[in-house]
């Protein structure tokens, strides 16, 4: 998926500033290398949420350099948006995922429930300001796009170019955040709940009381 300018917009097909493109290509011992992965993953670091595992392609078959925690977590994150949530519909709430794992874990302080509510609360806020923004920009730019349609092609090609490639991004930015919005929902009432029932004393008589 290459929805312009490689420099503006992140890519499945070109690097920025390479001159031939990936797509096509076909990754050698690719079912080799994600089995050392997984096997290096499981006895190596079975309790970590993700790791970059860096593999070298030689005549001898797929080799091990390097592994980087949590580094594709900081990806996911930075392109949770964009055309990219529509490429990886799950991106949108990779750090909500690592958040959820990280809880109970024994080497990992465990906020108070109350900052945990205040927490979701405000993270829900901050989303739907920007979905609103998204939205609104969005907007704006599907006008730009209509106009310059109607404009000489020649004149408003590049310009023309870079406002859909926008729209795009904005598009995609809007499916993330309402995608986002419907899990933190989720989890915020899935929290409360447990308060609620955490809360719950039992009297010797058996009747639950506040």
């Amino acid at each position: 998926m290459k929805l312009g300018d490689s420099s503006l917009e992140p890519s499945l097909v070109v690097s920025n500033g390479a001159s031939r493109p990936i797509g096509g290509v076909k990754i050698p011992n690719w079912e080799k290398s994600l089995e050392m992965c997984k096997r290096a993953h499981r006895e190596m670091a079975p309790q970590a949420f993700t790791i970059g595992w860096d593999v070298a392609h030689t005549p001898d078959g797929p080799q091990m350099v390097e592994a980087n925690l949590i580094s594709n977590v900081g990806c996911f994150m930075g392109l949770r948006y964009g055309s990219m949530s529509r490429v990886w519909p799950r991106i949108p709430l990779m750090w909500l995922d690592l958040v959820q794992w990280m809880e109970n874990k024994s080497d990992h302080p465990q906020p108070p429930k109350k900052a945990k509510v205040a927490g979701l609360k405000g993270a829900i806020r901050e989303s739907e300001w920007l979905l609103r923004w998204a939205k609104k920009e969005a907007a704006k730019l599907e006008r730009s796009v209509g106009k310059g349609t109607a404009e000489d092609p020649e004149t408003a090609c590049l310009k023309l170019k870079r406002a859909r490639l926008q729209l795009e991004l904005r598009r995609g930015e809007c499916e993330g955040l309402e995608k986002e919005l419907v899990a933190l929902r989720e989890y915020l009432g899935e929290t409360v709940k447990q308060q609620q029932k955490k809360t719950l004393s039992r009297e010797p008589s058996g009747v639950a009381t506040a």
